[in-house]
């Protein structure tokens, strides 16, 4: 009976262990369950539902972690009073000394999300006291110390310490002590901790491609943060010699160097990324500490993410001022230019940054984009081309941003390719609109041999200024010189159709018809179309000298059809003016006063229009009137022979043949309008 007894209660005793063990694993595993979907919960922003199933965890289960995970989650959100409120509910003095570690360390991380890093200190050295071995109170304790300003303390701690996860050392924790091992100058140890992080950072990443693999290559990842955790003193050293060597480098490498311009750059390099670091590093040491590290789009991650993007871009220009010896020697930038591509990218990598942080606030977040944009706009007025192509894009006010170029004192000392290149259009500009003046003494400021060489449009527009100024003797040996430097070019045939011209000028009208003619067919199909007008215009000259009148007028009407400059259009109404007043076509004279209306009105072109007003006010019998206007042009400071010619015609038909004759030295001497003039005076 004893041992059917005792069968019975084995049988019972094993039936009421397993259904235990049963309610046990059930009670484990809604435990689990109930902490899971609190941390799902929790990462995707449900933070009410994330503290409901913290609570159900606990009552499940009486366990610190969901108590422990509800303080946390109380403290990324802020809220340090509930988080330290939740802290009290865990029986700390019951707890085994891991667990009092645990709260202790917990505490320290709210006293430091508070700010309050006195109290965190002591909160971590507690837990680092309880478990001396903890290697995440050890960390924090060291990383609390240099954000107090110890580093030497921070390095103590870490003395004797290999970083390796053997040791119980996490992602998070390595990061902190790169951070503190850069600072301290302990560089061995924190390569041999990139290479953990390179490793962790490959297999946690989502893709493991060439671009993500090369980005985590342990020395990329010592380089990239080398700027941004070394200490105040030793960054300013390291930035002093990055910024003198790429300065140097460019200096080497562009077209013209001012070393003063390489000492602002290195000054204001230095000081940039100096009041950056100065201006964030606490904030970021701070963010490690909390692990906030890997949320690079937090507003606190801008000025960080600048530094180390502006400090990789020195590295690659390194790589890419070489790359401008490709480039013919008188397109290549100035010094200034090249370092100005380190600048423009620092403050447009502002602009982007702060773009991308859609969880700053409002004013911090346009105050960054505001200061980011203004600085791009300006540093981008010195990169190479970008004057140029901002006078090309908006004429008006690219003229106005860059007009100091012209404003130079010693315009050919610094000149880049751009500049010239702006001050060839402004000379141009004035050439084409009459202002000869103006175009002269800004040929005369910059042009010399060397700019001749590499910029030919250049010395053509101080040859047809000469022309236009009517300073043949200079003209020439302008036109003699051109020709020594481009022979064998397809601008020495340009500047044979302004030799034709000055001949014309001259009166030598067989040689100026054999030099148009002497151009090469292919040659006449490229030219531009004031070259066209103007070698149309001096076949006209040459037409008109032996009496083809016909003919003279075909091809002055084909020049004007492809004059493009507003000069070059006067110049040839005003013959063609001078050709139909002596046929008398008043139908034609009415055609050309029309066109003359929305055309220039300063200079020589002012002189020309009114000297066309003339001639057409003479035709209708304005006697007066064109009398008037002819004579308003002897007020023009730049010689005009024509409208001098017209007005000396004017007074001959008066009878004042005297006064006419008093006309002839403001004529250039030697020139066919005043030897026809005085044929005039002469003989009538």
């Amino acid at each position: 009976m004893k041992k059917y007894l005792l069968l019975i209660f084995a049988l019972v005793f094993t039936i009421s262990a397993t259904f235990a063990q049963d309610s046990k694993d059930e009670l484990d595993n809604t435990y689990h369950l109930y902490l899971q979907k609190a941390a799902r919960m929790e990462a995707n922003g449900q933070y009410d539902e994330a503290y409901d199933c913290y609570e159900k965890a606990y009552s499940e289960y009486n366990n610190i972690q969901p108590l422990l995970n509800m303080a946390m989650l109380h403290a990324k959100l802020k809220q340090f009073k509930q988080a330290a409120n939740t802290l009290k509910r865990i029986p700390t003095k019951k707890l085994p000394i891991a667990g009092q570690a645990e709260v202790a360390l917990l505490l320290g991380k709210i006293h430091a999300q508070e700010g309050d890093m006195v109290s965190a200190a002591t909160d971590f050295a507690e837990s680092l006291k309880l478990v001396p071995e903890k290697s995440a109170a050890k960390i924090r304790s060291a990383m609390v110390k240099l954000i107090m300003g110890m580093p030497y303390s921070a390095e103590e701690i870490l003395a004797k310490e290999k970083f390796i996860y053997k040791n119980g050392y996490s992602y998070e924790d390595l990061k902190m002590c790169f951070a503190i091992d850069m600072y301290t100058f302990n560089f061995g140890r924190a390569f041999n901790t990139c290479k953990l992080i390179s490793k962790a950072n490959i297999k946690n990443g989502p893709k493991n491609d060439f671009f993500n693999l090369l980005l985590n290559q342990p020395l990329i990842i010592f380089i990239s943060f080398l700027p941004l955790f070394l200490s105040r003193y030793m960054a300013i050293f390291y930035y002093i010699f990055l910024f003198t060597t790429l300065g140097l480098s460019a200096s080497a490498l562009s077209k013209k160097t001012n070393i003063k311009h390489v000492i602002i750059f290195v000054i204001g390099g230095v000081a940039l990324l100096t009041i950056a670091q100065n201006y964030c590093i606490n904030d970021v040491y701070t963010s490690l500490l909390l692990d906030r590290g890997d949320n690079i789009y937090d507003g606190i991650w801008i000025i960080p993410r600048m530094i180390i993007a502006s400090h990789l871009v020195a590295l690659a220009l390194f790589l890419i001022f070489p790359l401008f010896k490709l480039v013919k020697e008188n397109m290549r930038p100035v010094t200034y230019e090249l370092l100005g591509i380190w600048l423009f990218c620092f403050f447009f990598g502002i602009f982007v940054l702060a773009f991308q942080s859609n969880n700053l606030k409002l004013f911090p977040r346009l105050a960054y984009m505001s200061i980011g944009i203004i600085g791009s706009i300006l540093s981008a007025l010195i990169m190479p081309f970008s004057k140029l192509l901002i006078y090309k894009l908006f004429p008006q006010t690219g003229s106005a941003v860059v007009d100091n170029v012209n404003n130079s004192k010693s315009p050919t000392k610094n000149l880049s390719f751009s500049d010239i290149k702006i001050l060839e259009n402004k000379m141009w500009n004035f050439v084409n609109n009459g202002d000869i003046t103006s175009a002269l003494a800004l040929g005369k400021k910059v042009l010399n041999l060397e700019t001749k060489k590499n910029f030919p449009s250049f010395a053509l527009a101080m040859i047809v200024s000469q022309i236009s100024a009517e300073d043949y003797e200079t003209a020439v040996k302008s036109i003699n010189d051109f020709y020594q430097i481009f022979q064998n070019t397809d601008y020495y045939e340009s500047c044979q159709v302004y030799e034709a011209w000055l001949k014309t000028e001259k009166g030598d009208f067989p040689t100026a018809c054999k030099l148009i003619n002497s151009i090469s067919a292919d040659r006449a199909k490229s030219m531009s179309g004031d070259e066209s007008a103007i070698s149309l215009l001096t076949l006209g000259r040459y037409c008109l000298s032996i009496k083809d009148n016909v003919q003279s007028h075909v091809n002055y009407t084909k020049a004007l059809q492809c004059a493009k400059s507003p000069l070059i259009k006067l110049m040839i109404l005003l013959e063609l003016s001078e050709l139909d007043n002596a046929i008398n076509s008043k139908q034609s004279l009415q055609k050309w006063k029309m066109q003359v209306t929305d055309l220039p009105v300063r200079g020589k072109c002012l002189s020309y229009k009114n000297t066309i007003n003339s001639i057409v006010a003479n035709s209708e019998n304005k006697i007066q009137e064109a009398y008037d206007l002819a004579k308003e042009c002897m007020n023009n400071t730049v010689p005009n022979s024509k409208s001098v010619a017209w007005y000396g015609h004017l007074l001959v038909l008066k009878g004042k043949h005297s006064e006419a004759e008093e006309l002839l030295p403001k004529m250039k001497a030697g020139s066919y309008t005043a030897e026809c003039l005085m044929t005039e005076i002469t003989t009538i």
